[in-house]
């Protein structure tokens, strides 16, 4: 056992015995408890700790840090707030707690949440008001409670009955109401065979000022009866009868009397022009109390009081009466507080409806050409990538492989209408015209239509030379893929059409006006000697609006 009291230490001292139990502590200026106060001190076989009169203010979470053994703990006579629950979260094996003469208030529900086997607890002389819900419950091993010297003007019985092993309890010397919401405590006590080594004593009511309530009957917890008016504010119209009525609960009979500028009314009075009635029903603890005025005058108006009387104590409730010379008033004024909350429920309805109807036919509308411009785009889009893969399709010029016939695409021409003979066009609508028509951006604008400015005459011309020039051809049979064709014909310049030699084969709409009337004439070629190899053509097909020759 150490002994340092009155030694003016700010600080647990240090250098002390390892194997200390007992550290009395008492009188010191401490103020403090900072984190591991003991911990360093290598204190860590401490089973009783007296820090009374040290003017502590403050205990910090983990100041009994290592302090396992500690049985006995005394905070009394400092300057705590509030119980110091994150400390006591180290020393849970804690039994004895003395908090008395601080400055606690409010006694939380989780004050004790890590102390749960306190058997002592000692909490007097502080300044406790409340005692929280499952602040004590918790504490089912608690033999010893003293909660004497505080403020407390209630307590719950719940939080008492799971102590089951409570054997003293103190609970003199607070301002106690004994009405009641006491009453069950006294009746746990007086079941427990509990009784308070000091007897506590009622401060209220009046009646019962200075009693033991320990003593008192069941009878005389009583609380006051509690009034109130059914309609605190009545209009009445000149010379009806006019009837005011009062609520009363209280727990036994109760007188309920009425006053008008604080003189009592009673029937006699006034040529029995006030009468007074009473009813009640003891089983639910109602009382009801009408009072009517009979030909209400002008002069009637004004206010009235309920008041309702016990034992217990005293209600009171006030009632307005105002009276009017015109119906009409009257009946605008009881309207008024009926039609006024409906009135204005009803407008709010409207008003959101207007709302949503407006934001909903916005929406349709906003919606409707959304749609109508996306099928648009749909359709669109799908006569595009028809008319891309009209563009990019084969167009067979040449002879076929299997038929030795010359072929061409049905897309592979579009020819302008002619004022001289029908012709035949191909199935593109107006609008792949269009299409084909349009060059592609950046590339030279080539005509891909045959326009109407040739005459027919060299029409005819051209159709002669190349029924020649097929002739030509086929003295030299020769096999070859369209592809191939049209790779070549791609490749060639654009002033020439023909598959063969350049020379032997002048691109007809080149030649002048007068060497057509000589290609009228049948001609006579000369055999050429062609190359024994096949013809050889790139089959790669650059796609360019520029070197397109339709």
């Amino acid at each position: 056992m150490v002994v340092c009291q009155n030694a003016n230490f700010i600080d647990i001292p240090r250098g002390l015995e390892s194997t200390t139990q007992v550290l009395d502590l008492r009188h010191n200026n401490l103020r403090i408890l900072p984190r591991d106060s003991f911990a360093y001190s290598g204190l860590l076989n401490l089973q009783k700790l007296w820090l009374n009169f040290c003017n502590i203010m403050w205990v910090e979470k983990g100041a009994f840090r290592k302090l396992t053994h500690v049985k006995e703990l005394d905070l009394s006579n400092n300057f705590l707030r509030d119980v110091p629950s994150g400390a006591l979260a180290d020393i849970a094996s804690l039994r004895e707690l003395r908090l008395a003469h601080n400055h606690l208030t409010v006694l939380s529900a989780a004050a004790f949440l890590f102390s749960l086997d306190l058997v002592e607890l000692d909490i007097s002389y502080n300044k406790i008001e409340k005692i929280e819900e499952r602040a004590l419950r918790v504490l089912g091993n608690l033999e010893i409670l003293n909660v004497a010297g505080n403020r407390i003007t209630f307590l719950n019985s719940t939080e008492l009955r799971p102590l089951q092993v409570l054997r003293v309890i103190r609970v003199d010397d607070n301002p106690w109401y004994c009405d009641c919401r006491l009453r069950q405590l006294s009746h746990w006590m007086r079941e427990q065979k509990l009784t308070a080594s000091t007897p506590p004593s009622c401060s209220h009511p009046s009646w019962l000022y200075g009693l033991d309530w320990q003593t008192l009957d069941t009878k005389h917890f009583l609380c006051a009866p509690h009034a109130m008016a059914v309609a605190p504010r009545i209009l009445a119209t000149d010379r009806d009868n006019v009837t005011l009525m009062c609520k009363v609960e209280a727990e036994v009979e109760v007188i309920i009397s009425w006053l008008a500028d604080e003189i009592p009314i009673r029937n006699t009075n006034m040529t029995h022009r006030y009468k007074v009635k009473q009813s009640g029903d003891p089983d639910r603890q109602l009382y009801v109390s009408n009072f009517t005025i009979l030909s209400v005058v002008k002069e009637d108006q004004g206010v009235y009081r309920c008041l309702a009387e016990n034992r217990a104590g005293t209600s009171v409730c006030d009632i307005i009466l105002q009276v009017s010379h015109e119906v009409a008033e009257v009946r605008s004024e009881n309207v008024e507080q009926i039609f006024m909350r409906r009135g204005l429920l009803g407008a709010v309805s409207i008003f959101l409806f207007l709302v949503f109807f407006l934001c909903s036919a916005m929406y349709c509308k906003a919606k409707d050409p959304r749609l109508q411009v996306s099928e648009e785009d749909n359709l669109r889009t799908t006569k595009l990538t028809k008319n891309l893969h009209e563009k990019l399709g084969q167009h067979n010029v040449g002879h076929d492989s299997k038929s030795n016939t010359q072929t061409h695409d049905a897309q592979s021409w579009v020819i302008s209408d002619s004022p001289c003979e029908k012709v035949q066009t191909s199935d593109l609508s107006t609008e792949s015209r269009q299409d084909l028509a349009t060059p592609d951006n950046g590339s030279p604008k080539q005509p891909l239509f045959i326009g109407t400015t040739t005459s027919c005459v060299e029409k005819k011309k051209q159709e002669e030379t190349d029924i020649q020039t097929n002739k030509e051809d086929d003295m030299y049979p020769k096999t070859f893929s369209e592809e191939n064709v049209f790779s070549a014909e791609f490749n060639r310049p654009p002033s020439h059409s023909s598959l063969g030699n350049i020379s032997h084969f002048p691109d007809l709409l080149d030649l002048p006006q007068s060497r057509l009337s000589d290609l009228a004439a049948p001609q006579q070629y000369e055999p050429f000697q062609r190359p024994q190899e096949d013809l050889s053509l790139s089959t790669h097909r650059p796609y360019s609006s520029s070197s397109r020759r339709l």
